[in-house]
């Protein structure tokens, strides 16, 4: 099932073209924000927007702003406040996207049980519509549930995260694939399988650097000191 006329612009706005959020926010997404580290200015135009998108009544663009900011304010270590926001995209809009990035969010918080219903929520929504990335998001969500239960689930996060690393390849999803490689050797740093571990971190730290994806790699290369 496809996605229907009524969710197409939330859909057009999640996947963000130059035309599509004349604010500017399409050009500080969270995965630019990410890969350039500008978590500040992405959280300051995603304020922006809202405050421009109630002024006007777009409400179309409310869930994915929620979420822009959502994700910017997690990745900035702001978890409690990234919640409110994701909630709030998931409450207003209808896509994986919105339900797997509230996951991660959940995951921050130690929340792994509503984590896990995110999960399953997005990759539902994910193949009802057609979304194959978000269905690789939601992949990736599982593998991280995974491979934080106490022990570690190390079958299952290997399999969830080859599911997402296929489907990422499949699309060119290369920051998706990097950040599933920086996840498998967290895996593997965790159950003390050291040399897989180091293989997948430079992996990751090659498709970063290829990238320009700076914010992450320092976040990999720290973890390589370590």
């Amino acid at each position: 099932m496809g996605i229907s006329s009524a969710e197409r612009p939330q859909h057009r706005l999640a996947t963000t073209t130059p035309d599509d959020l004349p604010t500017g926010v399409h050009r500080h997404s969270p995965a630019v924000g990410a890969a350039k580290g500008e978590h500040g200015r992405s959280i300051e135009l995603a304020e922006r927007g809202l405050v421009l998108a109630r002024t006007w009544n777009i409400v179309e663009w409310v869930p994915t702003l929620h979420h822009t900011l959502g994700t910017s304010l997690r990745l900035s270590g702001r978890v409690d406040d990234a919640v409110v926001h994701g909630e709030q995209a998931v409450k207003d809009g209808r896509l994986a996207v919105y339900r797997v990035h509230l996951g991660d969010t959940y995951v921050a918080v130690g929340r792994i049980r509503d984590a896990r219903q995110r999960a399953e929520e997005g990759i539902a929504l994910a193949r009802e519509q057609d979304d194959r990335r978000g269905e690789a998001l939601a992949f990736r969500l599982f593998g991280d549930i995974a491979a934080l239960s106490d022990p570690p689930n190390v079958a299952s996060a290997e399999g969830y995260y080859q599911q997402a690393l296929t489907v990422a390849s499949e699309l060119g999803l290369r920051p998706l694939m990097a950040h599933c490689h920086l996840s498998v050797a967290r895996l593997y740093r965790r159950t003390g399988t050291r040399e897989h571990a180091h293989e997948h971190l430079t992996t990751a730290t090659t498709m970063y650097r290829e990238m320009g994806m700076t914010y992450w790699l320092e976040k990999v290369e720290a973890e390589q000191k370590t």
